[in-house]
């Protein structure tokens, strides 16, 4: 961790210094005992400014806390636990902001010698991907305004924003499972469904049409038919970010702007994942033309998290690779492939469910962001 101390002084201290200078020639001049004290004030206030008033922004002491992932559009709060080293010393109105996140900035309002108090900067993250974090600045030009004092600690941390995320109505998602070849199946696991898992023997309670006839006949106690829980059809999403930028602007109509249109395309696979595992559908994922860990079928938060943080990293300026020819998938699995421009029937297999990035908008009812 590297500190540093800087001084910028502030355009009121400019203009402050200039009215200094005239009433030092004004006492050069024709001096008096009143303009004598005036440019004594003037000039005592500037090193109180400047110099005294560095020793209580020296005294401070920043850590910042470790940040969540981030998602665009939603608000991130960053923590930080401040503590001031100085006996002597308080320190009043402090701001706290990071290199990285531009004018997006932390107050602190007062903090007493040898006192902890913390302060939470709120940031809104436009794009998506890894933002990497470097320095935290601690600025105040307490008290007349007319020098600031910035201290700089180096602190590094990434920070992950997820993509976009847009709601996807069930009848939608639905409508878009319902092309693959198959509806539910069943999970090796006991439950309400309608497929048969086994047979135990009957509770108190028991309905005459869920006892095992047969079964019951060879035995002293009457048995019930146990049913298998349904589980929901795989999704399996393919992204095809094969084409480059530049080929992709080329094939798009005047005035579409190829950059989002694969931006789009990323937030439509995180949107159908996200609302596919929030109904309790696996769904599996792979990219083609980057980089990008295959993710196996699966559902629960934990993997639409992993999910969305692959999605997230996404370099859409790294080399493409050439799209793989799918074959058919999962006989379980409905398949939808997303493309950025036009799409390719090659990939995903003959039953896919091919999607274009154009057509984001009409895929959710209203747009706004969740989860």
């Amino acid at each position: 961790m590297r500190r540093r101390l800087s001084y910028r002084p502030a355009l009121d201290g400019f203009v402050f210094v200039i009215g200094v200078l005239v009433l030092v020639m004004a006492v050069v001049w024709r001096p008096s005992n009143l303009l004598i004290w005036a440019v004594g004030t003037t000039v005592g206030m500037i090193v109180v400014s400047g110099v005294a008033s560095g020793a209580m922004m020296m005294g401070l002491r920043i850590r910042r806390l470790v940040p969540r992932d981030a998602r665009v559009g939603h608000p991130l709060v960053l923590q930080y636990e401040v503590r001031n080293a100085s006996w002597i010393w308080p320190a009043f109105a402090v701001s706290i902001r990071e290199s990285a996140l531009g004018p997006w900035e932390g107050w602190l309002v007062s903090v007493g010698p040898g006192e902890r108090c913390m302060v939470e900067l709120a940031w809104r993250p436009e794009r998506r991907g890894e933002v990497q974090l470097v320095d935290v600045m601690a600025q105040s030009s307490f008290p007349f305004g007319l020098v600031g004092k910035r201290v700089t600690w180096r602190k590094r941390a990434t920070v992950i924003v997820l993509p976009r995320v847009v709601r996807v109505p069930a009848p939608r998602l639905r409508a878009l499972l319902d092309h693959g070849p198959a509806g539910q199946r069943a999970a090796s696991r006991p439950g309400h469904g309608e497929e048969f898992f086994g047979v135990r023997d009957a509770p108190e309670f028991t309905s005459l049409r869920d006892v095992a006839w047969r079964r019951s006949a060879s035995r002293e106690q009457l048995a019930v038919i146990e049913r298998a829980s349904p589980s929901y059809p795989r999704l399996r999403l393919v992204l095809n970010l094969s084409q480059p930028t530049d080929a992709l602007a080329g094939r798009l109509p005047a005035g579409v702007d190829a950059r989002q249109r694969e931006e789009d395309a990323i937030t439509m696979a995180a949107s159908i994942a996200s609302s596919a595992i929030a109904l309790g559908h696996e769904v599996s994922l792979r990219v083609h033309g980057l980089p990008c860990a295959a993710m196996p079928a699966t559902g629960g938060v934990r993997h639409l998290d992993r999910l969305l943080v692959q999605l997230a990293k996404l370099d859409l300026d790294a080399p493409r690779t050439s799209a793989m020819v799918s074959g058919p998938g999962d006989e379980r699995s409905a398949t939808v492939v997303i493309h950025p421009g036009r799409i390719d029937p090659a990939v995903g297999g003959g039953a896919a469910v091919h999607q274009s990035a154009a057509q984001l908008q009409g895929l959710a009812s209203r747009q706004g962001s969740g989860s």
